[in-house]
């Protein structure tokens, strides 16, 4: 998922055949960190090191935010694209809210 994001991150807009609204981008950004920190959560709570399953709750938004950061940064050093603060928020938001859905179960596998 992470390679996911950072290829989608090195592509230049103007390689893109469309233009995305500014209101629709936030929600790709809080559905796709959503995807990862689910699939973080999923592989956290099945781990066996009793750590990382103890700490999942502070470990996703940590690596979630920290990963968010470094896309952003990773951004201003592509043609057309920059740092966006409120990205950064949509991502990070996204990660910890479907966290806790995995966490009430609702989105957890039965």
């Amino acid at each position: 998922m992470i390679a996911l994001i950072s290829i989608q991150s090195s592509i230049s807009p103007e390689m893109l055949s469309f233009h995305m609204p500014k209101g629709l981008d936030k929600l790709i950004h809080f559905s796709i960190f959503g995807i990862l920190g689910w699939v973080m959560t999923r592989g956290f709570v099945m781990t066996e090191s009793k750590f990382i399953k103890k700490g999942y709750m502070w470990l996703v938004p940590l690596i979630a935010g920290l990963f968010a950061i470094v896309d952003e940064f990773h951004q201003t050093f592509v043609p057309g694209r920059s740092l966006d603060f409120m990205d950064w928020v949509a991502d990070f938001l996204g990660a910890v809210f479907f966290m806790w859905l995995y966490k009430k179960k609702k989105l957890a596998p039965h």
